[in-house]
């Protein structure tokens, strides 16, 4: 029995061919709708052989139907096409976790253990005021950008 990262990894090599490279390519970027139907049904065609196993966490699925197959190889070839380094360009998960975390603050993460702790309504207004200026604070200013009016065409000048 394959794994399900297996069977996406080797229907978008099979897929793109030539213009796949591991861990170069970004492979969600190469699939148009078409190829990735392709993908879909690969994985598909993969579940009804007996190569894969389907499970759902919430419920199960048929795998003679073809509405259950592609609501779920749709998600699950998504996830892969995002996750796995082979076909993201290499980028690990933990990258892509940090990206979204952003970066850690101590003084905010303390504030809001505070926050959660607290039951008095002024004290969690306080803790909530502190937050909110310790956002300001990391917030990153945004970059002053001057309009040059004298490109516009006439009848948009007035309006900078």
């Amino acid at each position: 029995m394959k794994k399900q990262i297996e069977v996406v990894f080797n229907a978008v090599k099979n897929v793109l061919g030539e213009e796949f490279t591991v861990n170069e390519t970004v492979a969600k970027d190469k699939l148009t709708k078409e190829t990735r139907k392709e993908v879909l049904w690969l994985c598909i065609e993969a579940t009804r052989a007996g190569e894969v196993e389907v499970k759902g966490k919430k419920r199960t699925y048929d795998i003679e139907s073809d509405k259950d197959m592609v609501e779920y190889w749709t998600g699950t070839v998504s996830n892969h096409l995002r996750r796995d380094p082979r076909l993201n360009g290499g980028t690990k998960r933990e990258d892509l976790n940090e990206i979204k975390k952003g970066p850690r603050d101590v003084l905010l993460k303390s504030l809001r253990q505070m926050l959660d702790k607290q039951s008095d309504p002024q004290a969690k207004a306080d803790i909530q005021e502190a937050i909110d200026k310790r956002l300001l604070e990391l917030k990153p200013e945004k970059e002053k950008f001057e309009i040059d009016v004298s490109i516009l065409p006439d009848h948009l000048k007035h309006l900078a």
